[in-house]
């Protein structure tokens, strides 16, 4: 037994001797435990207390806040085994018993905290299989557009995490206010519905380029810079360094960026020359550029025809590793132990945005815009969840910064 299963055993023993303290859980889901057992049991505790506290009057008066007449171990495994659900042969009277057993005493009990860490276990493993949603398609699909969908349905997966644990951790006193005030909306069968004007659509080819393809195109691109340096007037808002494949292009695309830029205050222009001397200065950061050799060749050379098709190309062999990177990133965080949920969300949700914000230098549309989505989940919703999913989609999102990878 490990401590998660140590932490839903001793949560619902507490609440089999005293089920009126699930009362203190309301933002506790029965999926979020890892055990199907442990969910149904915790469904029915939370049924009956419910059923229990709708009856009002016409109940036994309770001993106490924390006892619930007619709900007790007995009556809750009569329950659970009347009702057919699929598994509950598996849980059984000594099981039950076994869970008490297991429990502090009444008195030192702390369902709130043991509820805490089933919550932070659901988080971890909802951020975990978002990260493996992602690398799968990424790695199984040649569609740049369904590894963009899946990567906003992880985001608004992890936003509705954080809501729930923001609103167990963060604001308690806010928490109850709005609680009490916000409409209860069901999340029932919603699903990631980003409105059509703000859908993340790319433009022509949606498949990763080869990785023939791929340096052709980087190739061409520094050819067409040392050809017609005014081209990084459009080119450096929508490619950065780190979005190319090959580190001598990437460090050579950087140098003739910095060359471009600086150029009313240095009175240098981008050529061959110039461009092999920045790469010096760079080196000790970012690597060897091309070498002179390699300049002149590509100086010398036709240059691309067309240097925005490139540009694209380059993007989308960027974005397709950018989606990989993510999803492993996302995947070692969820097995962290170190990390808090907090920060755990945090990571997450960063990993996936520079994924947006290199497609939103594809489609030419803010990293915001592309997040605009439907209305937020309301608070109620974070908190109890219509259909008592552990997740669910949730869109209130701060406008990000678009920010460079690799810059």
């Amino acid at each position: 037994m490990n401590a998660l299963g140590f932490a839903e055993r001793a949560l619902l023993g507490a609440l089999l001797d005293r089920p009126g303290r699930v009362r203190e859980l309301e933002w506790l889901h029965p999926t979020d435990f890892r055990q199907p057992a442990h969910q149904v049991i915790y469904a029915h505790i939370r049924d009956m207390v419910a059923e229990a506290d709708a009856a009002g009057p016409a109940r036994p008066a309770p001993l106490d806040d924390l006892t619930v007449p007619g709900v007790d171990p007995v009556t809750i495994y009569d329950r659970i085994q009347a009702s057919g659900e699929l598994g509950v042969s598996l849980i059984t009277a000594p099981g039950l018993h076994t869970l008490l057993r297991l429990a502090p005493y009444p008195d030192r009990a702390q369902p709130q905290a043991y509820g805490a860490m089933v919550l932070e276990a659901s988080i971890r493993r909802t951020v975990e299989n978002a990260g493996i949603r992602v690398g799968q398609i990424a790695e199984n699909t040649p569609d740049l557009q369904n590894m963009l969908d899946a990567v906003e349905a992880a985001i608004n997966e992890v936003d509705f995490a954080q809501q729930r644990w923001e609103a167990l951790t963060g604001r308690p006193a806010a928490v109850l206010q709005l609680l009490d005030a916000a409409p209860a909306t069901t999340l029932t069968g919603r699903s990631v519905e980003l409105d059509q004007a703000a859908a993340t659509e790319l433009p022509e080819m949606i498949e990763p380029p080869d990785p023939e393809q791929l340096a052709q195109a980087e190739l061409g691109l520094i050819g067409a810079v040392l050809a017609t340096p005014a081209l990084l007037d459009e080119l450096s808002g929508r490619l950065f360094a780190g979005d190319f494949t090959d580190p001598a292009i990437a460090n050579t695309y950087r140098a003739a960026r910095e060359i471009h830029e600086t150029r009313h205050t240095t009175g240098q222009q981008v050529d061959a020359v110039t461009v092999a001397w920045a790469q010096q200065r760079l080196q000790l950061h970012n690597g060897p550029g091309l070498t002179p050799d390699q300049l002149i060749g590509l100086s010398t050379s036709l240059p691309s025809l067309s240097p925005g098709h490139d540009a694209d190309l380059v993007l989308r062999g960027s974005l397709a590793r950018l989606t990989l990177h993510a999803a492993d990133s996302v995947q070692k965080a969820a097995q962290h132990p170190g990390l808090t949920p907090g920060d755990l969300l945090m990571t997450t949700r960063m990993s996936f945005e520079a994924v947006r914000a290199t497609a939103a230098r594809m489609t030419g549309r803010s990293p915001a815009h592309l997040a605009a989505a439907a209305a937020p989940v309301p608070l109620h919703d974070a908190l109890h969840g219509g259909s008592d999913t552990a997740t669910g989609p949730a869109t209130a999102r701060q406008p990000s910064r678009e920010h460079e990878h690799g810059r």
